[in-house]
This record gives structure tokens, sequence and C-alpha cells, in this order.
């Protein structure tokens, strides 16, 4: 939760600091993608880094630089400053992402995981929320600098309170001891069809994801006429919204269709794409209570399928190479998160209006569909 709080901090402050450092829509945008331009680089890596030394050590280690980067953050004059701090943060997320998702799914069975990895990516949700509705009072109050300053110094917090406190998972030391990933494993891990096409899928969905969370206080300030405040409360219902789905889909996914993720997680992508397309030819003067309600349902599946996708790439993994399989679907992820905020940017400055931006998530949403088809659950390890 306090890792995304650092992770969130830039869109609910994106008003202030363009207004202060005039900073342009792509350039807000490329602070989003240099966190995820970290999971690109550090998405391997970092999964190997878990499996050999463990939760304690990685989690510790990741919080602490997520934080100490985002404090830094409050000395930022140009995009290239900001660029290299939200990407030293952007290594300590993915660190901190992949402990939690082996922890996930070393410990619990399959007729309980996609639950509780719904459960442990609530608090991407929740740290985002708190951001949504903490960081532009400060800022108001104060100066967005401030915001940074908070998030990160909570950030540092707890990586001392993790590194002092967190004991290994025993089920993880014993696999860890005997099953430490070698050359082969890796080659295998990497050139499974299905963790490959699951994480081809997710390019487009993480493009949306992203694009929205980055640019929708804007949106709504500048589409909308919807000051800063309110926009950061529906962003914040946004990203509730998506911290329920994320419980609800893996109840649906465990409970309901006894351990198959497939078919729950094409849902996300299909209604990811019509909801798309609806905010993107909402008028001047729509009812508050109606963007809220679409807002609700956009969150619900544009940001609710992460705990789905974990599980099914760890499913498909096995336990042994968990870190080295997240990792791996994380690049995918990192691909369609660094090319949304900026290509969104990008489309909005060009064009002066957002609907064609809108529009280019959902279509991208809708043409994934075919990849997720040919995903085959049934060759699970888990």
């Amino acid at each position: 939760m306090v890792v995304s709080i650092c992770r969130f901090s830039v869109a609910p402050l994106a008003p202030f600091i363009v207004d202060e450092l005039r900073f342009s829509h792509a350039e807000i945008g490329l602070l989003t993608s240099a966190v995820w331009l970290a999971y690109v680089v550090c998405g391997v890596p970092g999964g190997l880094l878990v499996d050999r030394f463990g939760i304690r050590f990685s989690t510790a280690l990741g919080v602490g630089v997520a934080g100490t980067s985002t404090m830094l953050f409050v000395g930022v004059s140009t995009v290239i400053e900001g660029f290299t701090y939200r990407f030293i943060s952007g290594l300590g997320s993915i660190l901190t992402l992949l402990t939690t998702t082996v922890a996930v799914i070393v410990w619990f069975s399959s007729r309980e995981r996609a639950t509780m990895m719904g459960l442990k990516q609530t608090g991407v949700n929740i740290g985002g929320i708190l951001a949504g509705l903490l960081l532009p009072s400060l800022a108001i109050y104060y100066s967005w600098r401030a915001g940074f300053l908070v998030s990160g110094g909570l950030g540092v917090i707890v990586s001392i309170f993790a590194f002092l406190f967190i004991r290994e998972l025993p089920q993880r030391s014993k696999i860890a001891e005997t099953q430490m990933p070698t050359g082969k494993p890796i080659g295998s891990t990497l050139r499974n069809r299905d963790i490959v096409l699951v994480s081809v899928s997710a390019i487009p969905i993480a493009w949306a994801e992203q694009a929205g969370i980055s640019f929708v206080v804007l949106f709504l300030a500048e589409a909308h006429l919807i000051d800063v405040v309110t926009g950061g409360i529906l962003l914040s219902l946004l990203l509730g919204s998506g911290a329920v789905a994320r419980v609800v889909l893996g109840i649906v996914s465990d409970r309901v269709l006894r351990g198959r993720r497939k078919n729950t997680f094409l849902l996300c992508y299909v209604l990811t794409g019509i909801f798309s397309v609806m905010i993107a030819y909402t008028p001047l003067g729509t009812p508050l209570w109606m963007l809220a309600i679409l807002m609700a349902f956009w969150g619900f599946v544009a940001v609710g399928w992460g705990g789905l996708y974990l599980t099914l790439i760890g499913e498909l993994a096995g336990a042994e190479s968990t870190g080295l399989a997240a990792g791996f679907g994380n690049l995918f992820v990192c691909m369609g998160a660094m090319a949304g905020p900026p290509i969104f940017g990008f489309i909005v400055d060009v064009t002066g209006s957002y609907p064609i931006a809108w529009d280019v998530v959902g279509i991208l949403c809708l043409a994934s569909i075919p990849l997720i088809r040919l995903v085959r659950e049934e060759r699970k390890r888990l």
C-alpha cells in the first residue's frame, strides 16, 4: 500500500506540477512511464533475486528504494530529473510486487490463490485512493512537494519495519534450497507458450489502466471543468472500485469457476474496451453522478484485472519459478504501462481533445481478445 502511494503520487499532483514547472501532458505521461521502464529493466533480474534471497530482504530493499527516491523528487526542476527519480522508485516497486506475488502463490491452494492475490493487490488500490484523497489537499495547503515528502517518508519507515519484523515463509525457504532456477528452468519458463500469450495480452489493458489513472484528474478538469479536489475523489472512486473488483473477481474465479481464470480475465478486456469508448463521448455537462458511475465501472475492470493475471502466470509457471515468471510477465505489463500515458498525452496535445485518446485505449483492449482465447489453461502446474 505504501509503495502504491509512492507510485501514484504523480497523478493527483499533476495539475500542480504542470502549473509550476510547465511540463506538457506528454511529459507528465513520461514521469509515469519511468516507473514502468524500471519494471522492464528489473522484472526478470528482480524475479531471480526474490527466488534467491527471499521475502524479507527483497521487501525491505524494495520499499526503502521506492520511498527514498520519492522523497528526492521534491528537488525536481526538469523532466530529466523527475524521470530519473521515478525510474529509481520503480525499481523498488517491482521488487515489492514480486515478493508479495511469490508469497501468495506458495502459501495458498488453487481454491484460495486468486482471492488472496486480489486481497493483496487491493493494497495497490488503497494506496492510490489515499494518494488521490490526501495529496491534492497537501498541495493546496502547503505545496505539491509536501505530497512527495510525506509519501516517500512513509516508505522509508515501512522499509525499516519490514526488515525488523518480516520472517521468511517456511514453504518458500524449502523450495529455494532445493529448486533454485538454473539455465534450463529459466529457458523453459520464458519459452512457455501459455505464459507468453498471457503476458503479451496484458499490454493493452496495462496501457488502458495507466493512461486512465494518469490522466483522469486532468481529463475531468479540462474536458468537464471539474475542480482538482473533486477529480481526486473520482480517481479514488475509480481505484476503490478496482480494489473491490480484485477481491470479487478472485472469489468468482476460485469458488464459482473452481480455479479457472481465463474467462473472467477475458471479460475484463471486453468491458474495459466498451467503457473506454463510453468515456470518450461523455459530453461537457454530464452530471457528476453519471461520471462517477462510469468511472467506477471502468475502474472495476480496467484496474481489477491484476490479481487474476498474477495468479494465472504463477500457476502456469509452478512454485519454483513464480518470481521469474512474474518478473517476465511484468515486462509486458510495463510495455503497455510505459506506452500508454505518454501516447495518451501526446494524442491530447496534438488533437486538443480527449475522445481519440480514449478510443485508442478501447480499441486496443478489444483487439487483444483473440490472444487470450488461445491460452491453454489446463496446462497449469499448480
